[in-house]
């Protein structure tokens, strides 16, 4: 899948099939759909990392983990993007990473 036909999909379209891509469609799709979030949502301080692909606190689920870094500003992100959903991870005291979904 490329991401010019993955443009082109109904956004039900692409919320369906995100869980549904192969693993060599998610390979190819995952860098692609990870810079086109970037663009959009990387500039905000405390964003330190984006990574699109298995998820697996939930089960295997495709989707974006966005990494913010503790004590920023408030982030903005959407819930879902390109059919794929959004989690948010922060930084503990540690230094390690916890999800919020």
């Amino acid at each position: 899948m490329t991401l010019r036909r993955w443009l082109r999909l109904p956004e039900d379209q692409q919320r369906a099939r995100s869980q549904d891509l192969s693993r060599g469609e998610m390979d190819s799709l995952a860098p692609r759909i990870e810079n086109k979030f970037r663009e959009v949502y990387g500039g905000q301080a405390g964003v330190v990392e984006i990574l699109c692909g298995e998820v697996g606190h939930l089960g295997p689920v495709n989707g974006i983990v966005v990494r913010i870094v503790r004590g920023s500003a408030r982030v903005r992100l959407p819930e879902s993007f390109l059919g794929f959903p959004v989690f948010r991870e922060y930084q503990r005291r540690s230094g390690e990473w916890w999800r919020k979904w």
